[in-house]
């Protein structure tokens, strides 16, 4: 467990949302490890925070609905995801999007828990100043939950595939690029100007730039063709499309050009009759042929299928022959609706 701890830390010392990591085996689950991002987020040192129970964010305000929720998700052993208010080390409140999820050892015992914490002071103060109705207000609080909401329930279910199928090390490692590639993905929304209209076209640029970020310790060097139109998504659509594009980049570095130094990828967007909407990401390496691809190597592309059922769309692969190039290529209608959508635990069971 020693080892999963270490790559967790290593996975958020450099994330700009805040972390940490509760030792249950100790009595008052003291806090064993937090990043630069949570201590500039609440002013503590590290030193000030180690050895405490992350609680003394709450101060005296220990009457939060939230905080029974988190008490009673706690206890089933359950990753969950509330939005407290804390304070800071000189005492202004903040409001903090917490996501807990528990680390457990072989026999099924919970042993650590992680915590990922986001101030989201300035959503409610936008909530406050912005929307006119009370309508539009709840819409606005259900996305901010839901946007993590969904991504870690798909990320839960292909690290419990992964699990199954292969070291644990390995499917740590994925998930960690993965991890890395979706808080990238909910930063740059997040620095958005419109929360309801997101320009894609021009977001794809910055996932581009973060794939070649996370991916920058591989030989393997991209040339990048853009082909984009603009294309104005509500961020219920914007989120799911973001992390396909994300999980279709990846593969591209890890399976089109294997011992090659250079290759080319083209990303190619256009919104045409009736709002559908066309995303392709196109390869010239070694083509996709599915019966010499094992089980475990299709989960990135199951995933992508999870997305696009979200989207209410269809994904398919194109290869003609081996050395053909692949299109993986994900074809949806364009919604003007900015409600949040449906929560659950992904199935990513290959069956």
């Amino acid at each position: 467990m020693e080892k999963t701890v270490e790559i967790l830390a290593k996975t958020f010392d450099q994330s700009q949302e805040g972390a940490v990591i509760a030792d249950m085996k100790k009595e008052g689950q003291p806090l064993i490890y937090c990043n630069d991002a949570f201590c500039e987020m609440t002013g503590y040192s590290k030193e000030e925070v180690i050895g405490k129970n992350c609680r003394f964010l709450q101060g005296n305000d220990r009457d939060q609905a939230a905080l029974v929720t988190l008490r009673s998700e706690l206890k089933k052993r359950r990753p969950t995801r509330v939005v407290l208010r804390n304070y800071k080390k000189n005492g202004q409140l903040f409001y903090n999007r917490l996501s807990i999820s528990p680390i457990l050892n072989d026999e099924g015992e919970t042993v650590y828990y992680l915590g990922i914490q986001n101030d989201v002071t300035d959503l409610f103060l936008l909530k406050d100043r912005v929307l006119d109705t009370e309508n539009e207000k709840q819409v606005l609080m259900s996305e901010v939950h839901h946007r993590v909401k969904n991504n870690l329930a798909v990320m839960a279910g292909m690290l419990d595939l992964e699990l199954a199928q292969e070291d644990k090390i390995t499917a740590l490692e994925k998930s960690r690029l993965r991890l890395q590639s979706m808080a990238m993905i909910h930063e740059g929304l997040y620095n958005e100007d419109g929360l309801h209209k997101i320009q894609f076209n021009n977001f794809i640029e910055r996932i581009v730039s973060d794939i070649d970020l996370i991916q920058d310790k591989r030989d393997l060097k991209l040339q990048y063709h853009l082909e984009i139109e603009e294309v104005i998504l509500n961020v219920n659509q914007a989120i799911p499309l973001s992390v396909i594009l994300s999980e279709l980049l990846n593969n591209v570095y890890k399976h089109a050009y294997p011992n090659q130094e250079y290759g080319n990828v083209t990303i190619y967007i256009s919104l045409g009759d009736a709002d559908n909407v066309t995303l392709e990401v196109r390869d010239s390496g070694i083509g996709y042929i599915e019966e010499k691809f094992q089980r475990v190597d299709r989960m990135g592309f199951r995933m992508v299928e999870q997305l696009t059922s979200q989207l209410g769309g269809t994904f398919e692969i194109e290869s003609e022959s081996a050395h053909s190039g692949t299109v993986g290529r994900v074809k949806f209608k364009r919604s003007d609706i900015a409600g949040s959508s449906q929560s659950k635990r992904i199935n990513m069971a290959t069956g």
